[in-house]
């Protein structure tokens, strides 16, 4: 079969020593299987904010299994206008080269981003194409918890061709599939119907990589002198409000006199620089920067308990965990 993959925020599999998470697992999967696969995703890097190309890029993994990567605007924080305004010139571009392509057997199309999905699955319905949509955040739903609650009701007018982007998403799409059971029935009921066999949860899966025990990088030898002899409380991720590691930072202050406790908050994000600064004077905490797949496994050898903290009421299970 060909098989398309629509999703943006994913590491991609060209970046050697970074974790694959849900969509490279599956193409990895398909293709070892015997069919072709064309992944439609981002030119830049979600994670760490950096342009992977400059330009739309089709790249070939191997035979089966190529990648499109379509260039947006880019942008600093996650929860802002550029994301959004990013999000929607790669949708523009994609509704733009589809027709061009050949068509596919099914598409699996990852949500959000919403407006992207929404060229997935209409172009799929335009052609006869049975799409399948991956519920993974609650967009645009999301978007009301970060505005007052007295202006939520001007918001959901400012958001009503998105609000009813999702709706045709959700009730158009041959199946839905989430990592959890709220989020299917959170696209459920934007469908309005009940769950079928073509509605399945499949959580979230993880690889485990083979620790490199000889030639270790600085970062991993650094975070195992950190930890020696220590009980380790360790956080990776984005440092950003949905998983704000800040509480970490106030925890690792009231306990500092313990000397055999240490905190490690590895990653990157917009909230990095401000953290580093008030970690400074703070001997029990380590924030090592990004980690790449090899050191994530050997800081989680070395850590006691794994810190996942979720400021805001959301019912979503992260990739963290």
């Amino acid at each position: 079969m060909d098989i398309w993959l629509v999703t943006i925020g994913e590491i991609l599999p060209i970046e050697v020593k970074e974790k694959e998470q849900r969509t490279a697992l599956l193409a990895d999967t398909l293709w070892k299987r015997g069919h072709n696969v064309l992944w439609w995703t981002s030119a830049f890097n979600h994670f760490n904010k950096k342009w992977l190309f400059r330009k739309d890029t089709m790249l070939e993994i191997n035979e089966k299994y190529k990648i499109y990567a379509l260039k947006g605007r880019g942008y600093k924080k996650n929860i802002s206008l550029s994301r959004f305004i990013d999000h929607r010139i790669i949708a523009w571009k994609f509704k733009r080269l589809v027709p061009k392509m050949p068509k596919p057997d099914i598409i699996v199309a990852s949500m959000p981003p919403h407006d992207l999905a929404y060229e997935a699955v209409m172009f799929a319905k335009e052609n006869n194409v049975p799409t399948c949509v991956d519920i993974r955040d609650p967009w645009p739903d999301i978007f009301l918890e970060h505005i007052p609650n007295v202006l939520r009701g001007v918001a959901k007018m400012v958001f009503y061709k998105d609000f009813q982007m999702i709706k045709k998403v959700m009730r158009n799409a041959e199946g839905l599939i989430s990592m959890m059971n709220t989020l299917l029935k959170w696209g459920l009921d934007y469908a309005g119907r009940n769950s079928t066999w073509k509605d399945r949860v499949f959580y979230l899966g993880y690889k485990k990589t083979n620790i490199n025990t000889k030639n270790k990088s600085e970062k991993s030898l650094e975070i195992e002198e950190f930890s020696k002899d220590k009980f380790v409380v360790t956080f990776i991720g984005t440092f950003a409000n949905y998983h704000n590691p800040s509480i970490l930072l106030e925890s690792a202050k009231k306990l500092r006199g313990i000397k055999s406790l240490a905190f490690v908050i590895a990653g990157e994000g917009e909230l990095f620089a401000r953290l580093r600064q008030r970690s400074i004077e703070l001997p029990n905490v380590l924030l090592p920067g990004w980690l790449n797949q090899e050191e994530i496994e050997n800081l989680l050898k070395h850590s006691h308990i794994g810190i996942c903290p979720t400021p805001f009421i959301a019912d979503f299970f992260p990739n963290k965990m």
